[in-house]
């Protein structure tokens, strides 16, 4: 018989829930069942226990518009996580429109809103990380680790832009409605140098968070873990004004300052990649 005594506390924010799984890390909260498809359909109903009524949103990224490939809010499948991806085929209601950083729910489908005239930035303050934060929503960390809530990446952009990541824009093909032909889209944002080495020191800055009192556990042995987004958000900004490196481990902050150092100015793509330019050169 699963377990199902896990909840938010009352104290938490009422908005969406964005789940972000790792099933391998919470099997003794659905002891007693048998069979792949039980198993992640009981694991649904433990995250359906946990938010407590509020709308649900697992990610459901997939990259395959990244290497050029055509996506399809319908068909794509999710590439992080089995339940993720039971969840979108068995569950959701909607799927969000960014070709690769989108979400899976229940509930209110965040709108999608433009960052400029003809481009979505997936980490942007219109994102659905974004909305998030603007609905007053919560982060759970369902058996997966610290850093797989990739909404850090919406601080570094409120914070200014990380001068240790460059901009870099994709165009493609993507299908968000059955009825149509699929249509291009151009997204861009912020990317870590190609080769180069920019690692997140996702330890200490969970323990950071811990600390301060953002980051609440629900069920410690089994990693499930919750924040509220705009505390957590908001934290992240903060630190990364006061020090811009904030996020990244010992030797890549070494690398960053002393490569931006000698340039003079921010990371820019023509700095580790070949531009149309330099190919048609």
């Amino acid at each position: 018989m699963a377990f199902h005594a896990l909840m938010l506390p009352n104290d938490a924010p009422d908005g969406p829930v964005m789940v972000h799984s790792d099933v391998s890390r919470t099997h003794a909260l659905v002891k007693g069942i048998r069979g792949r498809e039980n198993l992640l359909e009981e694991h649904v109903n433990v995250v359906n226990t946990i938010s407590d009524n509020r709308d649900i949103w697992f990610a459901a990224f997939n990259y395959d518009f990244l290497s050029g490939k055509t996506y399809s809010a319908r068909s794509s499948i999710v590439q992080v996580g089995a339940l993720n991806e039971h969840f979108r085929t068995r569950h959701s209601e909607w799927r969000t429109l960014s070709p690769a950083f989108n979400f899976a729910g229940i509930g209110i489908r965040p709108e999608f809103r433009l960052a400029g005239s003809d481009f979505s930035d997936p980490f942007g303050p219109h994102s659905d990380f974004g909305q998030l934060v603007e609905g007053d929503g919560t982060v759970l960390w369902y058996g997966a680790d610290y850093g797989s809530a990739t909404i850090h990446h919406l601080a570094e952009t409120l914070s200014g832009g990380p001068a240790y990541r460059y901009t870099k824009s994709f165009r493609g093909l993507a299908e968000n409605d059955p009825s149509l032909d699929a249509q291009e889209m151009h997204i861009r944002y912020h990317v870590r140098p190609l080769g180069g080495v920019i690692l997140y020191d996702m330890a200490r800055l969970e323990q950071d968070a811990v600390q301060a009192g953002i980051i609440r556990r629900i069920e410690a042995g089994q990693n499930v873990f919750w924040a509220p987004a705009r505390a957590l958000v908001e934290s992240w900004t903060e630190n990364l004004r006061k020090d811009p490196f904030y996020m990244l481990t010992e030797k890549s902050r070494v690398w960053a300052e002393q490569h931006l150092q000698r340039l003079g100015r921010p990371f820019f793509l023509s700095d580790f990649e070949p531009t149309i330019e330099q190919e048609s050169a």
